[in-house]
């Protein structure tokens, strides 16, 4: 019996079969079908899979690579290397010496993924010494220096892809512009870490001098370097957008003393968003003398974004009743979350005084800006069983409640459990320096997620 090529052709079926019933002939047009189509089909198997490259699946299982990342990173920066000795090597490298967490090793090698086929010894210890010698007892066993080290490395990322010639020039650069203040140094690398991408001669000392021809009048710049060190990163063109801007849009130039508040407020944005910015804030009926003591107290209000920033102002102004002078009479209360804090208390306090369970005349701005423990006490855990329960209740199950943390520090977001003491050496609330054991100050700028006033 021979192979049918043409199941159509029902003759030669009829000859080989002679007395097939119509369903057996059914059934054997059907298998004729599929062997040919089988026969004919270029991929008869799926090919096996591909083998996931080596250091793409080291990147997913030691440092923490999301899957689709991890197979960029290896194949772009990362593909000379067959042995895990050398990635090895360098994660211990940060995880020991530069005290850095997983966390952070992840943010460190993403942001540099080459990082993983340096030289220890050679490359990556001479650089590491440098950001060591800006932190006094970074090396004497300070229990705090190796946080700040970690964070000012990891912030820093970036500056590992030089070489440690060139990053000691930019240090030098910076340590003679701050008069030797490492701790001022310190401050600027992390809120600015492309200060050691960019090169002193070219860049650095370029943006400088154009900064000290538009302040004018043999003004020292470091005021206006220390509230943006972005200043040192642009260019000269946009520099003096922003020297306008500052004085265009809210009316302060750089022979006031606001005039580095008002830099420091505009810098981190563009000349158009700022001006934006300013322009809903004066629809609101802030005052070019409200703006500028913004810019000064609450600088990051300005960096809100637009729907944030309108949120905000609408509730403070339509629900709460607020005017501009009582937003600004404590201008840390619109930092805070709108649904994670001001809403949650508002809606809970007036809730209170409908019920008559608390006085009318409550002081909003004390209620938003309350610590989370007193608040608590104030307003929550005494009207637990009262007639206030249901608010109460609806309360606790929202985000905006937190528990009291232990006194011990368990849980707290102190360090170590430490409380520190915080020096307000301005009237700039935004700069705090923080003292460590062993009196060296670090400054920080507040995150006002995490800002607590008693």
């Amino acid at each position: 019996m021979g192979l049918i090529e043409n199941p159509n052709d029902r003759s030669e079926l009829l000859r080989v079969l002679p007395s097939p019933s119509s369903q057996f002939l059914s059934l054997f047009l059907l298998l004729l079908r599929c062997r040919r189509f089988s026969a004919s089909s270029p991929a008869a198997a799926a090919p096996p899979p591909t083998p996931t490259p080596f250091m793409a699946q080291y990147l997913v299982d030691r440092v923490g690579f999301p899957p689709d990342k991890a197979l960029y990173a290896a194949s772009r920066f990362l593909s000379g290397l067959s042995s895990p000795a050398r990635p090895d090597a360098v994660v211990s490298f940060l995880r020991g010496s530069a005290s850095l967490s997983p966390p952070q090793i992840l943010r460190f090698v993403r942001c540099r993924p080459s990082i993983l086929a340096a030289d220890v010894p050679s490359n990556l210890l001479p650089k590491l010494s440098l950001f060591r010698s800006l932190l006094p007892g970074a090396g004497d066993g300070d229990a705090e220096a190796p946080g700040v080290l970690a964070d000012l490395v990891t912030a820093c990322a970036s500056a590992f892809g030089y070489s440690a010639a060139r990053l000691a020039r930019s240090l030098a650069f910076l340590r003679d512009l701050y008069g030797g203040d490492d701790c001022g140094v310190v401050f600027a690398l992390r809120r600015c870490p492309r200060l050691l991408s960019n090169d002193p001669d070219r860049v650095l000392s370029l943006n400088l001098a154009a900064v000290r021809d538009l302040y004018g009048g043999g003004r020292d710049p470091l005021p206006l370097i220390k509230r943006a060190p972005v200043l040192l990163t642009s260019s000269p063109e946009r520099i003096a957008l922003l020297f306008r801007a500052a004085e265009e849009v809210i009316g302060v130039g750089p022979e006031s003393d606001l005039f580095p508040d008002a830099i420091g407020a505009v810098a981190p944005l563009s000349p158009e968003a700022f001006s934006n910015r300013v322009g809903m804030l004066r629809s609101y009926g802030f005052e070019n003398t409200d703006l500028q003591l913004l810019s000064r107290h609450s600088p990051m209000t300005f960096r809100l974004k637009d729907h944030d920033l309108k949120a905000k102002l609408d509730f403070f102004t339509g629900t709460v009743g607020f005017t501009p002078r009582d937003i600004l009479s404590n201008n840390w209360q619109i930092n805070f979350s709108l649904d994670g804090r001001l809403r949650p208390r508002y809606n809970l306090v007036r809730g209170l005084q409908s019920k008559g369970l608390v006085p009318q005349d409550v002081n909003f701005t004390k209620v938003f800006i309350m610590a989370v423990e007193r608040f608590n006490q104030e307003y929550v855990h005494k009207f637990v069983t009262s007639e206030g329960s249901n608010l109460v209740r609806s309360y606790m199950s929202s985000p905006a409640f937190r528990k009291e943390m232990p006194e011990n520090g368990s849980g707290s977001s102190h360090s170590e459990g430490k409380l520190l003491q915080i020096e307000f050496y301005s009237d700039n609330f935004n700069l705090v320096r923080i003292p460590s054991q062993n009196g060296f100050l670090v400054e920080l700028e507040l995150n006002f997620k995490k800002v607590v006033v008693e």
